[in-house]
């Protein structure tokens, strides 16, 4: 499934055939839910999260293939949270927040 969805990125001269790949994830961030609406507020929770997580990746200087598209806004104080926590797997992102925290920032 990965290979198929690389695949659409062809044009940017990536060779699956000479990648390797790793996977990080975190999570779950809530429990799952029956409830079809609670259901669709978490979705869109986590769409605004997602949002959030690649504008960080590509600020610290990623180049990230997926675009992420949401209308809703990400919850801040948890970004902030789940971007301390992965940051140890991606080193720019932790000097993102060192210069940021050294401003005041963040």
């Amino acid at each position: 499934m990965l290979r198929k969805y690389l695949q659409q990125y062809d044009d940017k001269g990536i060779e699956l055939s000479h990648c390797s790949f790793r996977i990080v994830a975190l999570g779950p961030l809530w429990e799952e839910s029956t409830d079809h609406e609670e259901h669709r507020r978490i979705r869109d929770k986590i769409a605004g999260l997602e949002f959030g997580f690649e504008k960080s990746m590509r600020e610290s200087g990623y180049e990230v293939l997926n675009i992420v598209r949401s209308s809703n806004t990400e919850d801040k104080p948890l970004l902030q949270e789940i971007v301390a926590k992965l940051s140890h797997e991606f080193p720019l992102l932790k000097m993102r927040r060192a210069h940021a925290n050294e401003d005041g920032c963040e």
